[in-house]
């Protein structure tokens, strides 16, 4: 059988080729493409997460493997896998093994649009698979937001992140607070998500926040929704986060 999105076709285009791409790797010697892209036969969500830490020798995580049953007898569609649109590992310690083993999982939903993986442990060779992912055309397009913060991510991680930023047509925003990323590129990867979203009329003068569709004042700041003629004002934000919509 075929893998869906991940498989053959739809992997001729596209991926990261920046800063980091030919380092060498601890978890995945091959492409980048590699950690998430098996090329074995389809399996249902848990066996193929299986499947995946096996490759890898890492221990299969509780959480995981709870997100990928379904409630019935039936099997989850792939829009439902890890949690559906909102996929958060808050809840749980994956280190960055054990989230380059979820990654074919993560690639099979193409319907989700914010991962939190906070404090997860990953560090840059993580990061440089997920951008690799999220640049190949069945993840493009959609609006996407990460929340990557207290991950010991550095400056290597970020470049890539940049690169995503910039090259992604819907990436709402990248949250770096409490991560190893030197300040000035945070601030850059945040402008790069900013200047996009603002031409949307999205994004709040006064603090950088990302608001949603129909709201009149932001909910970080209580500046009120600016004006089309305001979008070209940007002052630098307290922090760099951003929050799922």
């Amino acid at each position: 059988g075929t893998r869906g999105p991940s498989a053959g076709r739809l992997l001729v285009t596209g991926g990261y080729d920046g800063p980091g791409v030919d380092k060498p790797r601890k978890y995945v010697k091959g492409e980048l493409r590699d950690a998430y892209c098996s090329g074995g036969a389809f399996l249902p969500g848990e066996l193929e997460y299986k499947r995946s830490c096996k490759a890898l020798g890492a221990e299969p995580n509780s959480f995981v493997q709870c997100s990928l049953r379904a409630s019935t007898s039936q099997q989850l569609e792939n829009h439902e896998l890890l949690g559906g649109s909102h996929i958060s590992l808050r809840e749980t310690y994956l280190g960055e093994k054990g989230f380059i083993a979820m990654l074919p999982i993560l690639d099979r939903n193409t319907s989700w649009t914010c991962l939190d993986a906070s404090n997860n442990g990953l560090r840059n060779e993580a990061v440089l698979h997920l951008v690799d992912m999220l640049l190949r055309p069945h993840h493009k397009g959609r609006s996407i937001q990460l929340m990557l913060s207290r991950n010991p991510i550095s400056e290597g991680g970020g470049r890539a992140l940049l690169d995503l930023a910039r090259q992604h047509p819907c990436i709402k925003g990248i949250d770096l607070n409490r991560t190893k990323v030197p300040r000035q590129l945070r601030f850059t990867i945040h402008k790069a998500t900013h200047d996009k979203y603002a031409a949307q009329n999205n994004v709040c003068t006064k603090c950088g926040n990302l608001m949603m569709d129909d709201s009149v004042f932001c909910r970080r700041c209580g500046g009120r929704r600016p004006r089309p003629l305001d979008v070209g004002v940007f002052e630098v934000p307290q922090t760099f986060g951003s929050r799922c919509a």
